[in-house]
């Protein structure tokens, strides 16, 4: 006698699973928000061949009772006066590589310039 088949029944195929929710990617969530620094370092720009002069950089970011240092990175003196009546400070004349130091006490925004070079001027935001 031949072999008979027994016809066997078809079984469903299961839907695919879903995929279990998962945390966003760390790329996508905010950043943290950045400390001012306790310590910021603010430089002179001398640019005589196109007459442009100013700070470097003309603006930053310090902690409240933090430290800013000008340091004149230039060949010729230089000042550091602030415009702020609430956060006065002044240097005298600062002689190429010489460096004047202030400690900000007060949340707010500082400007100030050279008084020797009109067009030399910064801003130092106190958080």
């Amino acid at each position: 006698m031949p072999p008979t088949s027994t016809p066997v029944p078809a079984t469903p195929t299961p839907p695919p699973a879903r995929p279990e929710p998962t945390a966003a990617p760390e790329s996508t969530k905010p950043a943290p928000a950045l400390k001012p620094a306790a310590h910021v370092r603010v430089g002179v720009v001398e640019d005589k061949a196109n007459d442009r002069w100013g700070f470097r950089p003309p603006v930053v970011e310090v902690a409240v009772g933090g430290t800013v240092v000008f340091v004149n990175d230039g060949t010729e003196e230089h000042n550091f006066l602030s415009l702020t009546l609430e956060q006065q400070f002044g240097s005298s004349n600062t002689p190429p590589g010489g460096t004047f130091s202030i400690t900000l006490r007060l949340a707010g925004n500082v400007r100030f310039i050279c008084d020797l070079h009109p067009n030399m001027e910064g801003e130092i935001r106190v958080r």
